[in-house]
């Protein structure tokens, strides 16, 4: 039953190819599979549809937090990337809707990957991020439409 249940879920949320590169990802380079997960966490923020996410009962910001709290606790032995990557797709979701929330990540961490540097000046500042996103994201909730300034 419970393979049952996890087929259905992965079908539903269609995470079968981000399942796959999450698994390369983790041959590559540890420090490319905490990008990876954190990326992924961000489309799991919504719904395929927001309208349809706005008029159910059911407050699903909240309960996606609740994921996040569980994710967040799952790469915290990474260290502060981890979960500042964590906090920088929950600020994406927030300012470039659930579909483009892995944008942010992708785009900090490959240079700095690529360099050699470090993804953040201090554990302070990666749960900065971290605890700015946790805060925005179930107050604001997730953009339906990407940020803009017009």
């Amino acid at each position: 039953m419970t393979a049952r249940l996890l087929m259905l879920h992965v079908r539903a949320r269609q995470a079968a190819l981000p399942l796959v590169v999450l698994a390369v990802a983790a041959f590559v380079d540890w420090r490319m599979l905490t990008v990876v997960a954190a990326a992924l966490i961000g489309p799991a923020l919504g719904g395929a549809d927001p309208v349809l996410e706005r008029s159910t009962a059911v407050p699903w910001r909240w309960w996606r937090l609740t994921h996040v709290l569980v994710a967040t606790l799952l790469i915290m032995p990474v260290g502060a990337d981890g979960i500042g990557l964590v906090g920088m797709a929950l600020l994406g979701a927030v300012l470039l809707g659930p579909k483009l929330a892995w944008l942010p990540v992708i785009v900090y961490t490959v240079p700095a990957l690529a360099l050699g540097l470090p993804l953040w000046p201090s554990a302070a500042a990666a749960w900065a991020v971290w605890l700015t996103g946790a805060v925005l994201y179930p107050v604001v909730g997730e953009s339906s439409r990407p940020f803009s300034i017009t």
